[in-house]
């Protein structure tokens, strides 16, 4: 794991873009950055997003010091839950824009200790006085505008059911969730690796497509992680 702006520790990445995972476990932030009475540089976040066909743990940095990372996640409601749940535990200041606010509440009446708002409507992102990181995760169909939500230090995710394919916000983004089914529709939207698109997948795996890679992998739950979960979705496997 590498330190976000309010973690104490860090760690060499093993990679430039994919680095070991975070811990799980919500927990209040004792600082932002630009308050420390000492200089420190801090390296990228990486939060992990399953383990690959060998075992190895997936992660990606969705926090970074110089700009907001733009993540979609096609169909796959669940695995945009768990990236709230991950991003909580980054002590991210979390607001979910979604029609479900029922959905969504239950999970902010367990995660308690970290700022978390749930509305229909977005006013204002960030929130005033709020310190960073910030995540915003939009449940919504219509995705952001190109050139929404530029601060550093956030996250900003849209949960969609299918790939906007005209969407200048998903031709932009940072990195694409789905499954392997929907990979015939992520070529359209990076047509350059389509080769590595076409590669065969299981019925659970899942893809992780950047700019110029693709990943493989399959989500892991911790005990508590799983206990969040099936909180918000009480009916679901």
């Amino acid at each position: 794991m590498t330190a976000g702006p309010r973690h104490g520790r860090t760690e060499p990445p093993r990679d430039p873009a994919w680095t070991p995972g975070s811990t799980v476990g919500v927990r209040r932030r004792p600082w932002a950055p630009g308050r420390l009475p000492f200089a420190v540089g801090v390296p990228t976040t990486g939060i992990e997003l399953g383990s690959d066909r060998w075992g190895g743990r997936i992660a990606y940095p969705l926090l970074d010091p110089t700009h907001s990372t733009r993540i979609g996640v096609v169909a796959q409601p669940r695995l945009a839950a768990l990236l709230a749940v991950r991003l909580l535990a980054q002590s991210c200041d979390l607001t979910v824009v979604t029609a479900d606010e029922q959905r969504w509440q239950r999970l902010a009446a367990r995660a308690h200790t970290t700022p978390f708002a749930v509305s229909r409507q977005l006013r204002r992102w960030p929130p005033d006085a709020a310190a960073p990181p910030f995540a915003l995760l939009i449940d919504m169909p219509d995705p952001p505008p190109p050139g929404f939500a530029r601060q550093p230090w956030s996250t900003v995710v849209h949960a969609a059911s299918a790939v906007p394919h005209t969407s200048r916000w998903w031709q932009s983004a940072h990195l694409v969730l789905a499954a392997g089914d929907a990979a015939r529709d992520l070529a359209v939207l990076r047509p350059g690796l389509a080769a590595a698109l076409a590669e065969r997948t299981g019925p659970d795996d899942l893809l992780a497509v950047g700019q110029d890679f693709v990943r493989v992998f399959r989500t892991s739950l911790r005990q508590d992680e799983f206990t969040l979960l099936r909180h918000m979705d009480p009916g679901g496997s």
